[in-house]
């Protein structure tokens, strides 16, 4: 279904971070004009609705949250176990079709990296842990050679060493982080949501683009290559856009500077500047 007439939406709960996708590609994707859109696409039954199915995964959710939420308030409760088993892998698994499988980490060289989960075909590495801990502080468990490493900086380094991976997913149950492979350590490279901000205030809207973008079928390497990936498409296709933007850009104020060059040579009170000319 294409919409030529779409004005740019702001999403509260996600946050773009690197340039990965353009405003002009969330707002697309929210109305399935991107390539790979299709229900088919996101491996939706024949005869099944997408827009019915995202409201069947908004409830499962929810109710997946609200239990999480209230379980975390009880003292006696292994905090990691909880996030993990009772919230995070039901959410990749039941609502954005991930198969997850526990691993004990990757050795490349003499470098190892502490990674506990992976998925779609093992070209999607993952980081999960508890609320505890922030994605961005740095911590001995994520770490090596006795070094502190934050467990997104764990999933960039792993990311930028495994030329089979380009995209990975890390979240400590509060806020889930999509990164790429990102050869500049210095400017970060995600796609993230809010999670507790998404479900607190019941964002629907945001949900359709949280699931939308985050499914395991975007991610998915297609023909074995996870280059050709959906998610990839749509970037290099913002990159696209956003060069043809530039483009007209810069024609329009050639143009503009060339108008306003003979309105004043034209004009009858510049006869001096006619004659230095």
């Amino acid at each position: 279904m294409k919409n030529n007439n779409i004005n740019s939406t702001t999403f509260d709960s996600i946050k773009i971070e690197g340039g990965l996708l353009t405003s002009e590609v969330l707002n697309r994707l929210r109305f399935y004009d991107l390539p790979g859109q299709g229900s088919a696409d996101y491996g939706i039954e024949h005869g099944l609705k997408l827009n019915e199915e995202l409201g069947r995964y908004w409830r499962i959710a929810q109710a997946r949250w609200k239990k999480f939420r209230d379980l975390r308030q009880r003292d006696n409760i292994d905090q990691h176990k909880l996030t993990i088993d009772e919230w995070l892998i039901p959410l990749l698994e039941k609502v954005l079709g991930y198969d997850v499988s526990r691993i004990t980490g990757f050795q490349k060289g003499e470098r190892y990296f502490p990674i506990d989960h992976i998925t779609s075909d093992n070209t999607v590495p993952m980081v999960l842990f508890s609320a505890e801990l922030p994605l961005d502080k740095g911590h001995s468990h994520f770490g090596e050679e006795g070094r502190k490493r934050s467990p997104s900086g764990l999933v960039q380094e792993y990311l930028n060493a495994e030329d089979s991976c380009l995209w990975a997913l890390v979240s400590n149950g509060l806020t889930l982080r999509l990164l790429r492979d990102n050869p500049d350590m210095t400017r970060p490279a995600y796609i993230e949501v809010d999670l507790e901000r998404l479900f607190e205030e019941d964002l629907y809207v945001d949900f359709t683009v949280f699931w939308l973008l985050f499914h395991a079928t975007r991610v998915q390497p297609q023909d074995n290559l996870p280059e050709s990936c959906f998610l990839e498409q749509w970037r290099e296709q913002g990159q696209t856009d956003g060069e043809r933007v530039r483009d007209e850009l810069r024609f329009g104020v050639t143009d503009a500077l060339r108008i306003l060059g003979k309105g004043f040579i034209s004009h009858p009170d510049n006869n001096e500047i006619r004659d230095k000319i």
